[in-house]
């Protein structure tokens, strides 16, 4: 997959304030992490964050930016549009950053979470959506 507007729907019910995270992977090498992906995600703290992965590094492109657009009580709309190397990023229809990389022009496409301690978490997700361009 190359050029997409993607999109899914995260809420967080349960988990610590700051330790829980959800999100997307997008444009992640079919042969592995190694060979890379780029991640998009919000915390249950109003921040979000976008890294680039590649041979056991984490490439912060936004790191740990705090958005009024984020609710971290109720649902929230995640979205990335890529275009060739150009993306931008939204969280409930609200543009929160625009970045030019093109260090991953195709790949496959996930959800995921990150929960930064062993107490339990509670995370939804609804409507995964797909459009390519």
């Amino acid at each position: 997959m190359k050029d997409f507007d993607l999109y899914v729907d995260t809420k967080f019910k349960d988990g610590l304030l700051g330790n829980v995270c959800s999100g997307l992977v997008f444009r992640k090498a079919l042969n592995g992490w190694d060979a890379g992906a780029y991640t998009f995600s919000i915390c249950n703290d109003s921040h979000f964050r976008i890294f680039y992965y590649d041979k056991d590094q984490w490439d912060p492109i936004a790191d740990w930016t705090l958005s009024d657009a984020i609710r971290p009580e109720d649902w929230n709309r995640i979205e990335v549009n890529a275009i060739g190397n150009k993306f931008k990023f939204t969280i409930n229809h609200t543009l929160v950053f625009e970045a030019t990389d093109d260090r991953q022009q195709e790949g496959g496409l996930a959800v995921f979470i990150t929960i930064n301690d062993d107490r339990p978490s509670t995370i939804l997700f609804d409507n995964f959506g797909y459009q390519s361009r």
